[in-house]
């Protein structure tokens, strides 16, 4: 099982690639919690406007991404369990939520949820020290559970997420360019956070209006 998350400043565009999922794939909402609004786009826009009235916070939403190896499956009890096991590590038992699923009949299903940060029994924000270990720690007590393959080799996460780093080159280019490289880098790393494969980075990045050229590097569209 492979885990991510990041928080997020925009309900607009996350509801957009929530809602945009690949031509192979359908998407479903499978639960909205506390919402004023059946509407997932209505639902977030509204968390967000209210966490930013209340806390002056500006990264209101967060977002987790759960996937399963090709080939397993979880039925919605166990998938459930997961979401709630997650919460609970993240502080959010009491916030807003939001389940989406995406369905492709190859790959089978993997879930988004999106929580708002604000806990109503609380002021502040849900503040998120270490959130990478709690969905490591999740995702690996969900294998151990369900009997699911392990889908990171232990050891290996830091190496991989090395690996999916802008080059120096790249880095080089961006800033020969004139593009806000730091501006570019949050994008690129807060989208890589949130998807697992290069086809869902490039689309969670183009609701966002970067675009990933192949042999090229991310700049923002109109520029």
């Amino acid at each position: 099982m492979i885990i991510k998350g990041t928080e997020h400043d925009n309900a607009g565009n996350l509801a957009r690639y929530l809602l945009d999922p690949k031509p192979d794939e359908k998407e479903f909402l499978m639960e909205l919690r506390d919402s004023a609004s059946d509407d997932l786009t209505n639902a977030l826009t509204d968390w967000e406007a209210i966490g930013r009235a209340k806390t002056r916070g500006e990264k209101i939403l967060y977002h987790a991404h759960i996937r399963l190896c090709d080939g397993e499956v979880l039925h919605e009890a166990q998938w459930m369990k997961t979401i709630e096991d997650l919460e609970t590590k993240l502080g959010f038992t009491n916030c807003p939520r939001a389940i989406v699923g995406h369905n492709n009949a190859e790959k089978g299903l993997h879930v988004h949820v999106v929580w708002s940060r604000l806990d109503p029994t609380k002021k502040p924000l849900v503040q998120l020290g270490n959130d990478h270990q709690q969905h490591h720690s999740v995702a690996r007590e969900a294998e151990k559970e369900f009997g699911l393959r392990p889908a990171v080799e232990p050891g290996k996460e830091k190496e991989q997420r090395r690996g999916k780093r802008l080059s120096d080159r790249e880095i080089r280019a961006l800033k020969d360019r004139g593009i806000n490289k730091d501006k570019l880098l949050k994008m690129v790393r807060a989208a890589w956070d949130g998807t697992d494969s290069g086809e869902e980075l490039r689309a969670m990045l183009g609701a966002l209006g970067v675009e990933i050229k192949p042999g090229g590097v991310p700049s923002e569209n109109g520029l």
